[in-house]
């Protein structure tokens, strides 16, 4: 038995006394990370970037203000989602602002655009069944925030 007082899992040392105070979850996200179908699986973290998005860089205070849970809780959903590489942290002067990473959510348009193509494949034929016009798409917003 190791008389070290700590333990190292992947190079991130965790102290003895309080390793038995970590869930799975919480190890998993400090040492491992998060990925992006992760992040955005909580809808506050959503909420989040869906804020970011419309309305561009803000600090945390100006996220939670019209949020029901505390500064806390709004700083730990965002460290999740800097994480993930969601959302970009820089300082501007004393303050830190977060900006949406959209190039982060490339995983996510991946793994969905076939599931869009069978959807807008579906919608069409609705469309065509009940004699409506098509859709006319502007095909300019790849989706990906650039």
């Amino acid at each position: 038995m190791s008389t070290s007082s700590t333990w190292s899992v992947n190079g991130t040392r965790i102290h003895r006394s309080a390793f038995h105070q970590l869930t799975y979850a919480t190890i998993r996200l400090h040492i491992i990370g998060v990925t992006a179908f992760e992040a955005i699986a909580d809808p506050t973290r959503r909420s989040l970037l869906g804020r970011l998005r419309v309305q561009g860089p803000l600090t945390v205070g100006q996220l939670a203000a019209p949020m029901a849970i505390s500064r806390q809780a709004v700083t730990k959903h965002l460290d999740v989602l800097a994480r993930a590489r969601l959302v970009r942290i820089h300082w501007q002067g004393r303050e830190r602002l977060h900006r949406l990473n959209g190039r982060g959510l490339k995983d996510v348009y991946d793994w969905l655009t076939p599931y869009r193509k069978e959807w807008d494949r579906r919608l069409e034929r609705l469309r065509a069944h009940l004699g409506e016009p098509p859709e006319i798409r502007s095909g300019g917003d790849d989706g990906q925030g650039r």
